[in-house]
């Protein structure tokens, strides 16, 4: 289909209206398929054959089996324990009118009794539009309130969650009760409009939330730890290591590899523990240091008067090498600078 659309000599509005065809029935058919892998997974829940040695739960299962991320299994079995809740949701997605997403963001949000009026609003809706609805929306009682005595109480939800992704980014999730998490934004909010009002007009469209994160970060730090250097708040432990090629490649603890740009970044002004090794085997652990010396940081920063990057007027820098110091650079004062 994809060839014969591209093949064709009409205006480019008739061949995207059949590229969007085609897309169309491909996605269908996807919808067909997700379908039944659900009805699985739903399957190998209710007689518990996911269970066996070295299983953990129906989440591994899933993410073993049918090759999904994590992220991705719990979707899928949320959706599948909702298997008989949901009939008019699964009748549309079995006949590949939904995606797997809608159908994972109903069973997470929607109410049995809202089923057929969700399900009709999921085949006109975004995923993203769906999710927001679906989230705002104060779902109204279908029976009569249990008396007081009677009443089963509510389960708080209070969890966090990070770590490395398969991209060798960061991700943090958190989920918390209404008034906690009303706490964090607005501490949040607070930090992103103090940076917001100290950053020149023409550059506050770059404040983010991340950067407002960070921030409230920094600001517990320098409160827990007033007597400590602000590159020494907190210590991150990366390993470094030197490839059968000759080449360097650090890793964080625990954690991914770094592209080699965040690794030359890193080591200008880091403070580093020597580790011999003969044959793989550790011999010898030399003492901590710091790449650039306190003396010579001071003699930088009185120099430089704050960050040298033009534009920036942040006088909390760190001290970088113009050469990197892993490509020889010198740890001199000539090839350091403020950033």
């Amino acid at each position: 289909m994809l060839v014969a659309v591209l093949g064709l000599p009409e205006s480019s509005e008739v061949a995207a209206e059949l590229l969007e065809r085609a897309v169309a029935t491909n996605a269908g058919s996807l919808n067909v398929l997700d379908a039944e892998r659900v009805e699985l997974i739903a399957q190998v829940i209710e007689t518990g054959a996911w269970e066996g040695w070295g299983i953990r739960s129906v989440h591994h299962w899933v993410t073993l089996h049918c090759g999904v991320s994590s992220a991705h299994a719990h979707a899928l079995v949320a959706s599948a324990r909702r298997l008989s809740e949901l009939p008019e949701t699964w009748a549309k997605f079995a006949a590949g009118s939904l995606s797997a997403d809608q159908v994972a963001v109903i069973a997470r949000s929607a109410p049995a009794y809202a089923d057929a009026e969700v399900a009709e609003l999921a085949t006109h809706t975004a995923v993203p539009q769906l999710r927001s609805v679906l989230r705002r929306y104060s779902w109204p009682t279908p029976a009569e309130p249990k008396p007081e005595d009677e009443a089963e109480p509510a389960e708080e939800v209070r969890r966090v969650g990070f770590g490395s992704t398969e991209t060798g980014t960061w991700r943090l999730f958190a989920e918390l009760p209404a008034d906690e998490g009303a706490v964090v934004e607005t501490a949040l909010r607070a930090i992103r409009d103090q940076m917001w009002r100290a950053t020149p007009g023409e550059d506050r469209e770059q404040v983010t939330w991340a950067d407002a994160l960070l921030g409230l970060v920094d600001a517990g730090a320098a409160h827990q730890g007033k007597s400590r250097a602000h590159r020494e708040r907190y210590l991150t432990l990366l390993h470094l290591e030197a490839t059968p090629d000759g080449a360097t490649a650090a890793r964080i603890h625990m954690g991914p590899v770094l592209p080699d740009s965040l690794r030359r970044y890193l080591l200008c002004e880091a403070t580093v523990r020597t580790v011999t090794e003969i044959g793989g085997v550790p011999v010898n652990v030399g003492r901590a240091q710091h790449i650039v010396p306190d003396r010579t940081r001071h003699l930088v920063e009185h120099r430089d008067q704050g960050c040298r990057v033009p534009g920036c007027n942040s006088r909390t820098v760190h001290v970088h090498h113009v050469i990197h110091w892993e490509n020889g650079g010198l740890t001199v004062t000539w090839n350091l600078t403020s950033r």
